[in-house]
């Protein structure tokens, strides 16, 4: 289906991110974007994370990745 999507798309429009290729792997760094976000961006941070890994009903998973994602202030 991915395959699908991208032939479909004008080929300069398509940015192909290789996550296997150990010589360059993309920053997972949101620093930036929490800083222009302010105070709650911590905290959108952690929403959008907690959301991401599924774990809505885990309540003590859900608490230690809340102080992950504060701790880290969006660098993966």
């Amino acid at each position: 289906m991915a395959n699908g999507i991208r032939d479909s798309i004008p080929p300069d429009k398509v940015v192909d991110l290789d996550l296997s290729n150990e010589k360059f792997l993309p920053p997972l760094d949101l620093t930036g974007v929490m800083a222009k976000l302010g105070r709650k961006g911590a905290d959108l941070f952690a929403n959008e994370l907690i959301q991401f890994m599924a774990i809505d009903d885990m309540g003590q998973s859900r608490k230690v990745l809340r102080t992950f994602a504060k701790a880290c202030k969006g660098s993966l």
